[in-house]
């Protein structure tokens, strides 16, 4: 479980995920980063002085004290990136979250092999009858594989529901204050998810509480928290799949007709050598070389 100081570090004022993993390496945990002096913030670790005034003054400890009752009493765990629990794959990005918010089975973020399937908003039939195809061929050949996706994206959706469908655990990642979620996101289907032994993931704590958020904070976790990642339905290059290929994991796409909307983010990946093409969950499996 998270200390006040890991909570603390992440309500810095200025403070991005760069900056704090840097400190990190330097000083070795949000304690030692708390007792350290202005002069060593700044010399060793290379801080502004008014962010380094500001973890001297320990700004943000209200709020982080407010955040972890808040998260006690709502059973929502918050893992700091010095916990053994944290996901060992976030620890390699250059950005990665110093604290994440999570509700469901811990040991799930850890586990292998974990593949993002992953698409737009927007959904066609075409793209939710691949989806299933692919995820019915992982499932029938390495059950083990975990689905991550967001929960509030169509295609991640359909990829996560077939998942359980056939008993497969499944990670969703939200943008939202745990352990609320937006209209977007259905409750039926979280409420399977942890029945089903998953997990729910967020880089944002309690809804009353505020904190530092970032815009993509959401897809870089399931870029992040992924061994792989399929691109299957898309009107544009996803963020996504930016951040999985800012991450160097390996990256796929489906192909769709060159005159739907739906396909052009897909079918550039392929055209630029983004990401590579896949026809099939069989296929997909090969590529990785899991088994």
């Amino acid at each position: 479980m998270a200390k006040i100081e890991d909570i603390a570090l992440s309500f810095v004022p200025y403070l991005d995920e760069r900056a704090a993993a840097h400190l990190l390496e330097c000083f070795g945990d949000a304690t030692s980063i708390y007792a350290a002096s202005k002069l060593a913030l700044q010399n060793q670790a290379g801080l502004r002085s008014d962010i380094a005034e500001s973890i001297i003054n320990k700004e943000g400890f209200s709020a982080a004290r407010k955040q972890l009752e808040h998260c006690q009493k709502r059973g929502v765990t918050i893992l700091s990136s010095t916990d053994s629990d944290y996901p060992n794959r976030l620890r390699y990005i250059s950005d990665y979250p110093n604290i994440i918010y999570m509700v469901g089975s811990k040991w799930l973020l850890n586990s292998s092999p974990l593949i993002a399937i992953v698409g737009g908003e927007a959904m066609s039939s075409y793209g939710e009858t691949t989806t299933v195809r692919f995820v019915e061929q992982i499932a029938e050949r390495m059950p083990e594989c975990v689905i991550v996706g967001l929960l509030d994206h169509s295609v991640d959706v359909v990829a996560m529901r077939c998942a359980l469908h056939h008993g497969m655990k499944v990670i969703g990642v939200v943008n939202t204050s745990l352990p609320q979620f937006s209209s977007k996101v259905s409750s039926t289907l979280v409420d399977e998810i942890l029945l089903n032994g998953g997990a729910i993931v967020s880089q944002r704590g309690v809804e009353t509480c505020i904190g530092r958020r970032e815009e993509y904070s959401h897809h870089k976790l399931v870029a992040g928290l992924s061994d792989a990642m399929v691109v299957i339905e898309s009107s544009s290059v996803l963020m996504t799949a930016k951040c999985a290929d800012s991450y160097s994991r390996p990256l796929f796409a489906v192909p769709g007709r060159i005159t739907d909307v739906n396909s052009c983010g897909a079918n550039m990946m392929i055209a630029v050598g983004m990401a590579q093409m896949v026809l099939s969950g069989e296929k997909l499996l090969d590529l990785l070389d899991l088994e």
